[in-house]
C-alpha cells in the first residue's frame, strides 16, 4: 500500500495501474495492453536506444526476455547515475541520438523546467529508499519488531548506537532521496521541503549523520563496500531492492527496514524523447511499455530484482508487502534541494580527511602536470573548469612523489576563509616534474597520515600516477606491510586514477587490496574524474 502524507495525515492512495502514478493518465489502451501476454504485444521491431540508469543494470534477464518476446533488439546505454544523466538530456546530449529514457525518477528533469524534454514518462517499478541494518543490531534496537521513525533512527544515530553508509546526494539519486526522506519526515510539515524547514531540522539531522562512516559515488559500490567491512559498518541506505538481493541472493543477514514516517520511492520512469532518433521512436518505446507492463512481465520484475510491481493485478513478495509505505513528497525547486545538499555537505556530514598522493615524477612533465595543476585549482576554488571545490571541515592534505615521498601539507577547509586553501595553493603552484616514481612509499605515508587519529572522519587516499613503479617499495612489499596493519589502520580506500602509461592491473589491485576503486582518467579528461571520486570522499 503506498500513502502520501498530506496535512500529517497518510491517506492511502490505490495504484490501479502503474500509468496512473504520480498524475499520469491512463488510457483505455493502456489498459488493455496491460492484460496482455508478454508475446502479444504489438511490436515494430527494430532496435530501440534507451539512455538508462544505472540502477537499471539488474534489468539483464528483463531484457533478454523483452527482446524475444518483442522480436526486438534492446540498446541499453549506461551514462551515468539519475542526477548526472537527467542533466545530461535536460542539456540536449541525447536529441536525436535515441529513441527513449529509463530513468529511476524523472523528479530532477520535472524540478529543472525540463520535462518537456521526454513525452510520456510512466512508471514501470516502484522501490523506495530503505535502511538494511545487521539483525543483531536491529534486534538490539527493537526494530525487528516495528517500523522506526526518521526521528527514533536519528536519535540511535546520535547516541552512536551503530554506524552506516550512504550514497553522496549530489551524485546519486539513492543519496539524495534519503537526504530528502530523513529531512521532510523530521520538518513534519504535511508538505515538501522548503528552505526555511533546513535550518530548524538541522540539529536532528547532524545527530543523524554523525553515524555515517562511509559514502559513496554509487548504490552498487555502497553494497560491495558494506560486504567488505563488515566489522566497521551496522547498516546501510539504499533501494529495497537494492537490500532484499542482499538478503536473497548473496545470503546476507539483514533487516530491511521502511521507516514508518515515510520515504521517497523510485519509480523508473520510461519515457520517448521528445526530440527522437526517428519517426519509430515512439512505437518502440510504447511496444516496450507495454511488455514491461503485463502481468506476466510485472511478475518477473518483482521476483528477479525485487522491485514492487506497478500492476496492481501483481501481488508484490510478502515481505515487500508487510511493509508500509508513506511517500513524502520531494523538493519541488532546485533552490530547495541545492540549500539541501549545500546543508549536507557543509554542515551536517561528518567531515572527511582526504590525502591527494600526486605523482611529479619525470614522465609528468609538460601537459600532464599542466593539467593536473588545472585540476587542483579547480579544486582550490581558483579556476571555472567545472570541478566543484573542496568541502567546509573538510582535511585536505597534498603529498606529492616523485623518487621518494615529498613533505605532506595539509590545512582545513573554511570556505569563508579562502585563506585556508593557501597551503595546498602553494603546493600546486610550485609543482616541478622530476625523478622516479616511488609509488607505493607515496600511498603507504598517504594511508598513515589518513588514519593516524582514528576518529570518525571519512578518510580515504586519492592516488594519480601516470607510470609504472620505479621506487622503493613494490606491490608485493606493499601488500605484505598492509596485512600487517591493525584494522582501524586500513579504512582509507585508496581512490585511483589511472594516467598516462599506469599499470591497469597493478593499479586495480591496489584499489581492491584497500577497499578503493579505479577511475580510467587516460583519455584525458582528470578534471571530469577528480569531480565524480569526490562522491566517495
Amino acid at each position: 500500500m503506498l500513502s502520501v502524507r498530506h496535512n500529517r495525515v497518510a491517506m492511502v492512495v490505490s495504484l490501479l495501474l502503474a500509468v496512473c502514478f504520480t498524475l499520469v493518465s491512463c488510457s483505455e489502451e493502456d489498459i488493455a495492453s496491460t492484460s496482455k501476454k508478454p508475446n502479444e504485444i504489438d511490436s515494430p521491431g527494430g532496435t530501440l536506444s534507451l539512455v538508462a540508469s544505472t540502477e537499471l543494470a539488474d534489468m539483464e534477464a528483463v531484457i533478454d526476455k523483452a527482446e524475444s518476446d518483442l522480436d526486438m533488439q534492446i540498446d541499453l546505454q549506461f551514462v551515468d547515475g539519475t542526477i548526472e544523466t537527467s542533466n545530461l538530456i535536460g542539456y540536449g546530449e541525447f536529441d536525436g541520438r535515441v529513441d527513449g529514457v529509463w530513468l529511476t525518477t524523472d523528479r530532477y528533469l520535472l524540478q529543472n523546467g525540463q520535462a518537456g524534454k521526454i513525452v510520456d514518462p510512466t512508471p514501470t517499478a516502484l522501490s523506495p529508499v530503505a535502511f538494511g541494518i545487521r539483525p543483531q543490531k536491529a534486534a538490539e534496537l527493537g526494530w525487528d519488531k516495528k517500523q522506526p521513525t526518521w526521528a527514533e533512527i536519528s536519535q540511535a544515530a546520535g547516541a552512536k548506537e551503530f554506524t552506516y553508509g550512504m550514497t553522496a546526494p549530489d551524485r546519486s539519486n539513492s543519496g539524495f532521496s534519503a537526504l530528502v526522506s530523513v529531512a521532510t519526515a523530521l520538518a513534519d510539515t504535511g508538505a515538501a521541503l522548503q528552505t526555511s524547514d533546513i535550518e530548524a531540522v538541522a540539529p536532528e539531522m547532524q545527530k543523524f549523520f554523525s553515524a555515517q562512516n562511509l559514502t559513496s559515488g554509487s548504490s552498487g559500490w555502497l553494497r560491495d563496500s558494506y560486504l567488505d567491512k563488515a566489522d566497521r559498518i551496522d547498516a546501510m541506505i539504499n533501494y529495497e531492492s537494492v537490500l532484499e538481493s542482499m538478503k536473497r541472493k548473496d545470503n546476507i543477514d539483514l533487516e530491511v527496514i521502511v521507516p514508518s514516517d515515510g520515504v521517497v520511492t523510485a519509480d523508473y520512469k520510461l519515457a520517448t524523447m521528445a526530440a527522437p532518433k526517428d519517426d519509430q521512436s515512439a512505437a518502440r518505446v510504447k511496444a516496450f511499455k507495454d511488455w514491461l507492463l503485463t502481468e506476466e512481465t510485472q511478475q518477473q520484475i518483482s521476483t528477479e530484482t525485487f522491485r514492487r510491481p506497478v500492476n496492481s493485478a501483481v501481488s508484490p513478495a510478502p515481505e515487500l508487502a508487510e511493509r508500509n509505505l508513506i511517500e513524502l513528497p520531494f523538493p519541488a525547486t532546485t533552490q530547495v534541494s541545492n540549500a539541501l545538499v549545500d546543508s549536507y555537505t557543509n554542515k551536517l556530514r561528518v567531515p572527511a580527511r582526504t590525502v591527494f598522493a600526486l605523482d611529479v615524477s619525470g614522465s609528468m612533465e609538460g601537459d600532464r602536470l599542466s593539467a593536473l595543476q588545472d585540476t587542483l585549482r579547480g579544486l582550490e576554488g581558483r579556476a571555472d573548469n567545472g570541478i566543484t571545490h573542496f568541502r567546509d571541515r573538510e582535511e585536505v592534505s597534498y603529498l606529492p612523489f616523485s623518487t621518494e615521498a615529498h613533505e605532506m601539507v595539509s590545512t582545513t577547509i573554511d570556505n569563508a576563509r579562502q585563506e585556508s586553501y593557501a597551503p595546498l595553493q602553494q603546493v600546486t603552484d610550485s609543482l616541478i616534474a622530476s625523478g622516479e616514481t616511488a609509488l607505493y612509499d607515496a600511498v603507504a605515508k598517504a594511508n598513515g597520515y589518513a588514519t593516524e587519529r582514528g576518529d570518525e572522519s571519512i578518510s580515504s587516499v586519492v592516488l594519480m600516477s601516470d607510470g609504472e613503479v620505479t621506487s622503493g617499495l613494490n606491490l608485493e612489499a606493499f601488500r605484505a606491510e598492509y596485512k600487517r596493519l591493525p584494522e582501524d589502520k586500513k579504512k582509507a580506500p585508496v581512490f585511483v586514477i589511472l594516467y598516462g602509461e599506469a599499470d591497469e592491473g597493478e593499479m586495480t589491485e591496489l584499489a581492491e587490496l584497500t577497499g578503493g576503486k579505479v577511475f580510467d582518467a587516460r583519455d584525458g579528461n582528470l578534471g571530469q574524474v577528480f569531480e565524480e571520486i569526490r562522491g566517495y570522499q
